[in-house]
């Protein structure tokens, strides 16, 4: 087995949902309805290109087709089932706050503790928590980040395929205007 890695877009997470090389893409919509809740009818996998992953086609899980800096990005056609808030990101700045603010307030109080020799042996403790403060935010950032990134190149993968469905309609146009233009030459004489 080996790793298939989407992002959902709409929520902002991804993930990785093993399959065979043999799997055809509804197979994996199976799973990720699964996983997500979100209904193989409503789903909608596009390839960081643009390109709609086809239902009967087998999955391609070559490294440079898919890999977690690559993923394949997750929309949901419709808003059938119920949205989830989104809000983790702020909960997660909300505790991380907290700790530092609980940090600083230990520095604080180890400052004005009369017991110098009890202040200087919490010296090291209080570091510690504002260093483990500190890392937690960094890798918060990190994650934030690299979320946002992730979500900017769906939303791209996105307009390249309108703009590809957009070249496809102007052809099509053109070749109805072409009928319609031979309809009326025919039609008047």
């Amino acid at each position: 087995m080996e790793f298939y890695y989407i992002f959902n877009v709409a929520r902002g997470h991804r993930f990785h949902v093993e399959v065979l090389p043999q799997w055809k893409v509804r197979q994996l919509q199976e799973n990720i309805a699964h996983l997500t809740g979100i209904r193989v009818d409503d789903q909608v996998l596009l390839k960081g290109c643009g390109e709609i992953l086809d239902s009967e086609s087998l999955i391609q899980c070559s490294p440079s087709e898919n890999n977690a800096d690559s993923p394949v990005y997750l929309f949901q056609r419709s808003s059938r089932s119920e949205r989830e808030d989104n809000r983790h990101w702020d909960q997660e700045i909300n505790e991380i706050t907290s700790i530092i603010d609980v940090s600083i307030e230990n520095a604080c109080s180890s400052e004005r503790d009369p017991d110098l020799h009890r202040a200087y042996l919490n010296i090291p403790l209080r570091a510690r928590e504002c260093r483990n403060a500190s890392q937690s935010a960094i890798h918060a950032c990190a994650r934030f980040v690299e979320e946002h990134r992730l979500i900017h190149q769906g939303w791209m993968a996105l307009v390249n395929n309108m703009d590809d469905s957009v070249v496809r309609l102007k052809r099509r146009a053109a070749r109805f205007q072409h009928q319609v233009d031979k309809v009326r030459f025919f039609y008047f004489f």
